[in-house]
Parts: C-alpha cells; structure tokens; sequence
C-alpha cells in the first residue's frame, strides 16, 4: 500500500469507520499516519484530537481525493 506524502486521503478502516487527511510520513514500519484528520460520519465531519496512526492490516479502502 502507498499513499503519496502531502495528499489528501479517505481511509475506509475495518470496523466501517472512514477517516479523512493529509498522508503523512510514519516513523513505524507497517503503520500510515494522517495529519489534519477528521471521522467522516453521517451527521457530518469530527475533527480527531492529533494525528492518526492506522496499522496496516486494518485498512480496508485507502485512497487519494483528486480535486482537493
């Protein structure tokens, strides 16, 4: 898996949760870091308390948002 560093990520995690971000250099093997975040949810945008770090084998969906 390879998120570009800097861009704008939608993480789909396996307990249904999506996060959104900026990718971020990790300094731990097998792990991806968002700054910026927030949970995506259907009542609107949370903004999270600091970054976020997702190990791999709990991501379902990551991808990068072109139009941002």
């Amino acid at each position: 898996m390879r998120l570009r560093k800097g861009r704008i990520v939608l993480v789909t995690l396996t307990d249904g949760t999506v996060i959104r971000g900026r990718a971020a250099w990790s300094w731990r093997w097998h792990v991806v870091r968002v700054v910026d975040a927030e949970a995506v949810t259907s009542h609107g945008n949370i903004p999270t308390a600091g970054d976020v770090l997702i190990p791999w084998r709990s991501i379902v969906l990551a991808q990068e948002v072109m139009n941002e």
